[in-house]
Order: C-alpha cells, then sequence, then structure tokens
C-alpha cells in the first residue's frame, strides 16, 4: 500500500520551501487542520477542488489495487479453456504484474513531469488506466485461451503502469499547487481516496452478477470522468516559471490564492527558488553518499521499506477474497473482504490522521508490527483449523487496522525526517523503486509459497517477518517526531546507537 510516495524533482538544496511535495511535511492532527482551514486568507476552493480532482486518479489506483480479490474468484470460473486455477504460475504472474508495471510507471513518471510538465503527466495516467482497464474488459470476448491470457496480463501490466504514474505525478501536483500551511492537509487527499478506491471495488465485486470484466469496464468508465475534469485544469505554477511562462504562472497563483494573497510576492519566491536550486552531479552524489548521516538513515529506510511490503499487506488487498474463501466463508467471501478489509481501510486511515501527531513515530510502527504478528498468527491458524473461521475476520481487521496506522503511513513519513535534502531526488527513487519490487515479489510468490508450504504457514511466515520488523524498530531505527532535519543528521555522525 503505498499511497505517499512523493518525490522532490529537480531540488538539491535545504532552504527551497516552495519546491516541497506532501512528503515534506507531516501530516497534522484533525484539531490543527480544522484551525488552519477556518483560519487561512487563502482560496480554499479552487485548490480543494483541483486537489480532489488530482487524487481521484489515485482513487484509481486503489481501485486497481483491490481488483485481484474478486476478480481472481471469476477468473478460476472460466469457460473454453480460459480458466486460470488456484495457484498456478498464471494466477501468480496476475497478481505481480501490477506492481512490476507501477515499478516502471513511477520511474518514468519523474522523467515525464520535469520534460511535458505535471498536468501532461496526469493526462497520460489517465491514458494507461482506460487502455489497461478496457483491455481487462474486453480480455472476457476473447474464446482463444492464449491470447485471453495475453490481453489479461497486459491489460493488468498497463493499469499498474498506470498507478506508478498517478503514485508521483498526483502528490508532487498537489504539493506544488498548495499554500504551504495547508500542504499537510491536502496531502491527505491521495491516501484518503486511494483506500476509497479499494473500497469501491470490493463494493462492485461484492454485487450478484457481476463479473471481472464488468469490473474492469467501471475501471475504465470512472477513467473517462476523472479526464474530463483534469483536461480543465492549469499547469502548476513552479513548472511554468521553470519553462519561464511567468505571465501565465502568475495567472494561475491568482486563481489559486484568490485577491486577499499577494501572488506576485510568491511567485517572486518561486523564481528566487529555482534561480538558486542546484542538481547534484552522480559524482557530487557519490561523494555525499560517503557520508555516514547519509548511509545510514538510508540503510535503515531500506529496511522499513521491505518490511512494509513482506508484512503480508498486498496479499490482504489483493487476494482478501480468495484467503477468506480458503478460510470457510465460501460465497460470502467477497462481502466479507469488503466489510473487512474495504471498510477498516478507510476507516483506520482516518484514525491515522487523529493519532500520527500524538505518538512518536518508534511507538506507532511497533504497536503496527505487533498488531500484524498476532493477526498473522490468527490467519495462520484460521487456514489450519477451518472451524475457527470467525477469527478471520478479526485477524483481517486486526491486521488493516495495524498496517494503516503504522506502516501504510509513517514509512512516508520519516523519509524527509530521516532522508537529507540534497540526496533526497536520488535515494527517494531508490527506495520507492525498493519497495515496488518487494510489493511485487510479495503478490507474485504468495500463492506458490502458499501451495508449497501451505497458507497456515505462509501466514505465520509474515508473523515471523512482522516480528523481526518489530525487533528492529525498537532496536535500530531512531525517533524522529519533533526533530530537525539537521538535529537528525548530527544524531547519526555523532550519537546514534542502538535502542535509540
Amino acid at each position: 500500500m503505498e499511497v505517499q510516495n512523493e518525490k522532490l524533482l529537480g531540488t538539491g538544496r535545504e532552504d527551497i520551501p516552495l519546491l516541497k511535495v506532501n512528503i515534506q511535511e507531516p501530516p497534522k492532527n484533525l484539531k490543527q487542520k480544522a484551525l488552519a482551514l477556518c483560519r487561512s486568507p487563502h482560496r480554499l476552493w479552487s485548490t480543494s477542488v483541483i486537489a480532489f480532482i488530482i487524487a481521484t486518479f489515485t482513487m484509481i489506483g486503489g481501485y486497481s489495487l483491490g481488483y485481484p480479490s474478486s476478480a481472481l474468484l471469476d477468473l478460476r470460473n472460466m469457460t473454453n479453456g480460459r480458466a486460470i486455477k488456484s495457484g498456478s504460475v498464471l494466477e501468480n504472474v496476475f497478481g505481480a504484474i501490477g506492481p512490476v508495471g507501477s515499478l516502471f510507471g513511477g520511474t518514468l513518471a519523474g522523467f515525464s513531469a520535469d520534460t511535458f510538465g505535471r498536468r501532461p503527466t496526469v493526462i497520460l495516467t489517465a491514458v494507461s488506466y482506460f487502455v489497461g482497464w478496457t483491455m481487462l474488459g474486453v480480455s472476457w470476448y476473447i474464446k482463444n485461451a492464449v491470447a485471453f491470457q495475453i490481453i489479461l496480463m497486459l491489460g493488468r501490466c498497463i493499469s499498474g503502469f498506470g498507478l506508478g504514474w498517478a503514485l508521483l505525478a498526483g502528490p508532487v501536483y498537489i504539493g506544488e499547487i498548495s499554500p504551504p500551511a495547508l500542504r499537510g492537509f491536502y496531502s491527505s487527499f491521495p491516501q484518503v481516496l486511494m483506500f476509497m478506491g479499494i473500497l469501491a471495488v470490493y463494493c462492485v465485486g461484492a454485487i450478484p452478477g457481476l463479473k471481472f470484466y464488468h469490473t474492469a469496464f467501471i475501471g475504465s468508465g470512472m477513467t473517462v470522468v476523472a479526464l474530463l475534469f483534469v483536461i480543465w485544469i492549469p499547469e502548476t505554477p513552479r513548472f511554468l516559471v521553470v519553462k519561464q511562462k511567468t505571465e501565465k504562472a502568475l495567472q494561475t497563483l491568482k486563481f489559486l490564492r484568490g485577491p486577499k494573497i499577494d501572488s506576485e510576492q510568491e511567485l517572486t519566491e518561486i523564481e528566487g527558488a529555482i534561480a538558486k536550486q542546484h542538481k547534484l552531479s552522480f559524482r557530487e552524489f557519490l561523494r555525499e553518499f560517503s557520508h555516514k548521516n547519509v548511509y545510514l538513515p538510508f540503510i535503515l529506510m531500506l529496511f522499513v521499506m521491505i518490511f512494509q511490503q513482506l508484512s503480508g499487506i498486498n496479499a490482504i488487498v489483493f487476494y482478501s477474497a480468495p484467503i477468506l474463501q480458503d478460510a470457510g466463508f465460501g460465497r460470502d467471501s467477497r462481502f466479507v473482504a469488503l466489510l473487512t478489509v474495504g471498510l477498516t481501510s478507510l476507516l483506520a486511515t482516518f484514525i491515522n490522521t487523529l493519532i500520527v501527531d500524538l505518538f512518536g513515530r518508534k511507538i506507532l510502527l511497533m504497536v503496527s508490527a505487533t498488531l500484524m504478528t498476532f493477526s498473522s498468527l490468527g490467519l495462520g491458524l484460521v487456514l489450519r483449523f477451518s472451524s475457527l473461521h470467525i477469527i478471520a475476520i478479526f485477524s483481517v481487521i486486526g491486521f488493516q487496522v495495524g498496517f494503516c496506522i503504522g506502516y501504510g503511513a509513517i514509512t512516508w513519513i520519516m523519509i524527509p525526517e530521516m532522508i537529507p535534502l540534497r540526496v533526497r531526488g536520488y535515494l527517494g527513487g531508490v527506495l520507492v523503486s525498493t519497495n515496488r519490487a518487494s510489493a511485487a515479489i510479495t503478490t507474485g510468490f504468495y500463492f506458490a509459497y502458499a501451495d508449497n508450504v501451505g497458507e497456515d504457514v505462509a501466514w505465520w511466515t509474515f508473523a515471523a517477518i512482522n516480528l523481526v520488523s518489530l525487533a528492529f524498530v525498537a532496536f535500530f531505527l531512531p525517533e524522529t517526531k519533533g526533530k530537525k532535519l539537521e538535529a537528525m543528521e548530527k544524531e547519526f555522525v555523532k550519537s546514534y546507537r542502538l535502542c535509540a
């Protein structure tokens, strides 16, 4: 679940606040957000509407993440030799190829956003979504088994490619149009709407009579509606300044901020920041990486990224209905998946906005790992003894709550708190790529591993991984809440130790 992999494009200095995207500022609690909204002199409706439109593309991405859960139940019962057997290589590929596509999509999105613009990149995201979802829908009408499988996998890969674009292009766009005081508030839009997308696909999948191709065509329709809105939004002021379209940038700022804000002053600040920016060469980056305050937090965050995806979260989101069916829920598995995964994810995301700034990063990550450990143990027991299937509901809910309040959000919040800004462009890309690669491994090998050792042992393996992550956080990860980046750099050089 990778809602917030925001990236700082084209900057290498510590003193350029206007170039930060939403990962740069930790989310505020609900009370602070409400006060900021009430007191802000900015025109709120323009930025809010545009941010919501952009965030709908992460909602479609959430729709893509949850799609295999119900689709696989239909694909296992296809006729004319087109069925995808449970535990087969095709089933593993169907789950993994989406994250693989998002890995490449995210890589190209950064280049596209810097070259063609933020707005065209969002539009290209819509094109990728539409092509992918349409191919998934059309595959139903292809009777040849080989052609059916090729179109099905291509559609899944291309829609995943769009997800990768959306995960980068959306947060970058929102970060560049948001007023600094409310950037934390608007940064929550993509995450909340992504879980709404997961809930939406579970709702559609639970409707009797709707098959996987109906669900896919609904995804195509959602993309068209989003595209009709996004073609009317402006380019971001920062990109317009980079392309020396100053007058147009000023017009966009006046539309976003309203008459009570000095848009010319903000434009001057943007121009000054861009004039100062210095992008590190690869040689300069290597020189920086040799410093302890760079490579040490990077290694720690690399483990956090891996633990996030190897926790089992994508096995839950991608395959919740098949897992619950194996746990003894039969035909009710889609509805149970809707209640346990879809609704819980959305509610837990709202809970996270309330508590993320009330507790330290370490305590939330430790609680997260603990809940996922016990929930994974519970799922293993249910899959071993099907008579205990009622425990599956509490286990899935506990797992989702644990992930959302800790590893789901804190992972991304800690990147700007740990990684120095001057190297974040390089190292942030490596961290995000590692995250997506780990997601592909989990989804691609889950069924193969479960078939070899048993689904119960597979979930006990996830429990063991989460237990290791709990120990890692407790003994290796420093607390970052309330600390400035400069203080963290000094800590890594002079006073970093175990049990920090």
